[in-house]
């Protein structure tokens, strides 16, 4: 988790250009350091998640897929499979 709050534009257009995805990706603001990304297409969601991991600002970005109903603030951040 980053002390200072990440600029959404930046992150999103950063992490998206990282990426490389085909197909549309939501990205929402959940909490401070906390983003939601809603991907259109599996496939690159599987893409991204089998590539990783991934980093902004020299901070790890911990990527987990929810299931269902899941709130994001509910999911845990501590750790991320490398």
């Amino acid at each position: 988790m980053m002390n200072r709050g990440v600029n959404l534009i930046v992150f999103k257009s950063t992490i998206l250009q990282a990426w490389n995805v085909k197909n549309r990706v939501e990205v929402r603001d959940v909490a401070r350091n906390l983003f939601f990304f809603r991907f259109f297409d599996r496939r690159d969601m599987e893409r991204v998640m089998e590539a990783g991991s991934w980093n902004f600002d020299r901070r790890l970005i911990v990527l987990k897929e929810m299931k269902g109903d899941e709130n994001p603030k509910t999911v845990s951040t501590t750790n991320c499979n490398f």
